[in-house]
């Protein structure tokens, strides 16, 4: 259930991607710049870095890429117009305007001296310039599009419009709700690459990661899916009549307003870019997700009503898992309500005690119920993917078939009990397979992939 919430509630990630927190820039005379094969020259506006992001100075950078620069003063922002661009920096903003579009920058660009800087990567989005990063020299290659071997085929966004791209029943994804689920999806491709690879800042991701077939392959397939299991939640919450309460109504405008109160006048920016056109669309998307979270939280309540008592284990896939767990907690609240503490060979005996009455045959739930050190953890368990739990944990529960129950489990936490289960990602792929869903395969294939709000680094 966790999983599929926070897939649900994609809107709500606006609230996730606060500004990162940085070391002050400090000069970095060591960074070499390279366009197009000739090396450039600084005077007094060197390169700066903040131990994650390589800053460099908007005036040079942008002048060597063939644009004019002017500064206005009042508003300490950046103007950088060539033929077919106008690029628009303001400092201290996290955001940069690239003719009608709005881009996120890793951090804000700032003032230092005389001089505006902007995060490395900003160039890419400006001028569609393909940069690379090698740390061992601690250069940065520039290759203008025209000078790239391989022109950039990677669209930044796509066109809006009210398409339907998915219907299920009365529901219907259209082309402008898609968006939201594309960049998420962007973002997961990137976490799962930083999870695989070790990837330790944004210089090595640079240097290592790139948008490939398989890449925008895979990050289509995920936005596909979480787009198709919401739009089955919500025609079922139509059919079990489940909709918002009057309360559910106020929390929702409480939580924009708090984003607007978070974001001022980057709101706007802000919204648009996590892929949705307006406010409107923002809060659609809100209540939408409030909706097939409920309806997904009373199917886990009743997964029989939906299913018929079927096995439906064949539609559990590699990329989550559902599982249950007694925790038997180093550190835990004794039943006083007190602070206590257990050594490990304590925690161990008793979690060895648990395992065996659930080998022995007594029904989970009652020993989670009787056991458990983890007060969050719903009734139905959590639902989770690769790099969202703790490694031992998380091998673990992956290593199961649904049903099987594991040996003692060490973490930091103290030991577990884990027993894999049938969860909401296996009971909507069963769902799926027995409901019409209609997808414009055409369409969907046309739709090119967005550049994530926001990055890792």
């Amino acid at each position: 259930m966790k999983k599929i919430i926070s897939v649900l509630l994609s809107a709500a990630m606006l609230l996730s991607f606060a500004i990162s927190a940085s070391a002050e820039p400090e000069p970095a005379p060591q960074i070499k710049v390279v366009i197009d094969g000739s090396e450039m020259t600084f005077g007094d506006d060197i390169p700066m870095s903040d131990d994650f992001h390589t800053l460099i100075p908007v005036r040079a950078i942008f002048e060597k890429l063939g644009a004019a620069v002017r500064w206005e003063n009042d508003t300490e922002t950046v103007v950088a117009s060539t033929e077919d661009k106008t690029v628009t920096v303001q400092v201290d903003s996290m955001t940069m305007v690239v003719n009608d579009e709005v881009v996120t920058l890793d951090v804000p660009a700032r003032l230092i001296g005389e001089f505006t800087y902007i995060p490395l990567r900003a160039v890419f989005e400006a001028f569609d310039a393909d940069v690379q990063w090698d740390e061992d020299s601690q250069t940065v290659t520039i290759t203008t599009l025209e000078n790239q071997a391989i022109p950039n085929n990677l669209p930044t966004s796509i066109s809006d419009g009210d398409d339907v791209l998915i219907k299920v029943g009365n529901t219907e994804i259209t082309k402008q709700d898609f968006r939201q689920y594309l960049v998420r999806a962007n973002s997961q491709i990137y976490n799962e690459f930083i999870i695989k690879n070790q990837i330790s800042d944004e210089h090595e991701l640079d240097s290592k990661f790139s948008w490939t077939d398989e890449n925008i392959s895979r990050a289509k397939e995920i936005a596909l899916k979480d787009a198709t299991d919401a739009a089955v939640l919500l025609d079922l919450a139509e059919q079990n009549g489940v909709t918002l309460s009057d309360e559910d109504k106020a929390t929702i405008d409480s939580y924009v307003e708090s984003i607007k109160e978070y974001y001022g006048s980057d709101y706007e920016n802000a919204v648009k870019s996590n892929g949705f056109a307006t406010e409107e669309d923002f809060v659609k998307a809100l209540q939408r997700s409030h909706i097939a979270g409920d309806m997904a939280a009373k199917i886990s309540e009743n997964p029989e009503k939906y299913t018929g008592g079927k096995d439906v284990s064949k539609y559990a896939d590699e990329s989550t898992v559902s599982a249950q767990h007694v925790l038997i907690a180093f550190d835990y609240t004794d039943e006083n309500g007190k602070d206590a503490e257990r050594t490990d060979e304590e925690a161990l005996s008793l979690a060895k005690t648990v395992k065996k009455k659930a080998d022995g045959g007594e029904n989970f739930g009652k020993l989670m119920e009787k056991y458990n050190d983890d007060p969050g953890e719903p009734e139905e368990g959590y639902t989770f993917g690769k790099g969202e739990m703790v490694p031992e944990f998380e091998d673990a529960a992956f290593a199961l078939k649904i049903g099987e129950i594991s040996d003692p489990v060490k973490t930091i936490y103290g030991y577990h009990i884990i027993k894999r289960v049938a969860g909401i990602n296996e009971i909507l792929g069963f769902i799926e397979e027995n409901t019409k869903v209609e997808v414009d395969n055409d369409a969907l294939a046309g739709i090119p992939i967005e550049l994530a709000a926001e990055r890792p680094y």
